[in-house]
């Protein structure tokens, strides 16, 4: 329904209708109706029939009506007549009762002018429209009073609406009043559940954390959990470590509620160092494990044993250090002699999230069997070579106890089976301990003045002999060599200064040495040329 106005009073006249007339010379009529005596009101005609694939027609209009004399027409009006578009879709489809929500309507099937009459309705509430295109237009939400769903529709004259309205949800923001869980690791996904009261249903959730040191903010995708909770879900590396604001959309980013909560993300837990970097066989011992973000506020932290193929093999909550720096816990070590590895495993209550790793050896339990030489001359340095159990993983130290302790490394052999300790020199004779530190058993050993052989009796010695008689001194009963051409026998000590070596027996005339030294010590030794004669 169009209104049209005269400049002279068409007064008392009958058969007054409107007229429309187009380029291509087609003329339209619809009766008038009088409003007052220069406003007239008529409908428009459909032009689909005579322009079924024309979106804009250029028309005139003016008013016919009969008079005393003739039909007479009046002045011509421009009238466009164009395919009015149906709302195809409008985003968002919801927003807050507060209104001034940003709403983009699209259309299709016809063109919106940019007019001044362009508007959006709201049900019967009109409200302003920014043209965007002939196919879009920008409307802002009104303010309600209350939860509302309104019926959608753009009309660019004031008068004709769209057809196809669409359907927007106006909604009552949610209580958020807390954040679970509140802490986070950068290098892992999270599930972040904000907590609160009439969270209402929405295909289009988005979570915003912004960065408090910094502009960067993370928008991402979140979804109703349920009446009372609503999950935003992070992503691997989407953070960095520092504390972030929370707001949320309902919306898909439109409108953003601010909330007084907040998000911290930390770097991965690091292992720096374990106080105890082996254990024995089915046994249990006490490590304090430190490093960073091992243990947070809230949280739970687990000490776990896993094999080289990365199966677990142990598993024991921790419990933090009261400075912050590490945790302890108990490990256990299974019946298989191998090297692990010991991982801490920090759970937020959503997504638990492991250390780096740090070896870790199960072994049997360190032993001493024996130890070779037993004897150590004075003024010498002597290596002394303990057999045992001693796994190469692990660092040893050899305590020489005396009159003067000695503490020094122990040097792994070839294999796990034995360690070489390196004795200090001692000045005089004395008895001394050898201790592996950190094992129970010890090994007994002697420092004693270095043999010497000062003559041999006969001085002329026949081959065939049964034995010869060494003259010298520091000889000890028992224990001790005599060696002639490779042939070893019992020195027999007859005193400190005078032994019997019997080794000469079997030996071929000529010119020989001969050795003696102790068994449990060929270091310290002595020798002597002989001649044997025929």
């Amino acid at each position: 329904t169009i209104k049209v106005e005269t400049a002279e009073v068409i007064n008392d006249r009958v058969g007054v209708s409107c007229t429309f007339s187009t380029l291509e010379s087609f003329t339209f009529q619809s009766s008038a109706s009088k409003w007052n005596d220069k406003t007239w009101s008529c409908n428009t005609p459909n032009m689909t029939s005579a322009f079924p694939a024309t979106i804009y027609i250029y028309a005139k209009v003016g008013l016919t009506y009969s008079s005393d004399t003739a039909l007479q027409l009046s002045t011509l009006s421009p009238f466009f007549f164009k395919l009015s578009p149906s709302v195809k879709s409008i985003f968002p489809r919801s927003g807050p009762i507060s209104g001034g929500t940003i709403v983009r309507v699209e259309g299709t099937d016809g063109v919106w002018l940019n007019s001044t009459l362009l508007s959006c309705f709201f049900g019967n509430l009109r409200v302003s429209a920014a043209w965007i295109s002939p196919t879009m237009v920008d409307c802002i939400s009104p303010e309600s009073t209350q939860p509302t769903k309104w019926i959608v529709s753009v009309s660019d004259n004031g008068i004709d609406l769209s057809t196809f309205e669409a359907d927007f949800i106006q909604f009552q923001d949610p209580t958020i009043h807390s954040v679970s869980p509140k802490f986070g690791f950068s290098s892992a996904s999270n599930i972040i559940t904000l907590i609160g009261d009439s969270v209402h249903s929405s295909d289009s959730v988005k979570c915003l954390f912004r960065d408090v040191n910094s502009d960067e903010n993370v928008v991402v995708n979140g979804i109703i959990f349920n009446e009372t909770a609503l999950n935003c879900e992070v992503g691997e590396n989407d953070f960095t470590s520092t504390v972030y604001l929370i707001s949320y959309s309902l919306n898909a980013g439109v409108d953003w509620c601010e909330t007084a909560l907040s998000f911290v993300t930390l770097s991965s837990p690091l292992i720096e160092s374990l106080s105890h970097e082996h254990g024995i066989v089915n046994n249990e011992l006490s490590a304090m494990v430190l490093g960073k973000n091992l243990a947070v506020g809230g949280s739970l932290s687990f000490c776990q044993l896993i094999d080289q193929d990365g199966v677990e093999a142990m598993k024991r909550s921790a419990t933090p250090l009261d400075d912050g720096s590490g945790i302890a816990c108990k490990i256990t070590c299974p019946s298989a002699t191998t090297l692990y590895h010991v991982i801490v495993s920090v759970e937020n209550g959503v997504t638990p999230v492991s250390s780096s790793q740090h070896p870790f050896w199960c072994i049997p339990e360190p032993a001493i069997h024996y130890a070779y030489p037993k004897f150590i001359a004075v003024g010498e340095s002597t290596p002394i070579v303990v057999y045992g159990n001693f796994h190469p993983g692990i660092i040893f130290e050899c305590r020489f106890e005396g009159r003067i302790p000695s503490v020094t490394p122990a040097r792994h052999m070839i294999d796990s089976s034995s360690l070489e300790c390196i004795s200090p020199a001692y000045s005089s004779p004395q008895s001394i301990s050898l201790e592996i530190i950190g094992l129970v058993e010890t090994v007994l050993l002697n420092v004693i003045d270095p043999v010497r052989v000062e003559a041999t009796i006969p001085a002329v010695i026949f081959s065939g002999s049964d034995s010869i008689i060494i003259k010298g001194n520091n000889f000890i009963p028992g224990g001790m060599i005599c060696s002639v051409q490779g042939k070893e026998t019992v020195l027999e000590v007859i005193n400190g200064t005078h032994a019997v070596c019997k080794s000469v027996a079997e030996a071929k005339p000529s010119s020989v040495a001969l050795d003696i030294f102790f068994k449990d010590a060929r270091q310290i030794s002595d020798v002597t040329n002989i001649t044997l004669y025929p």
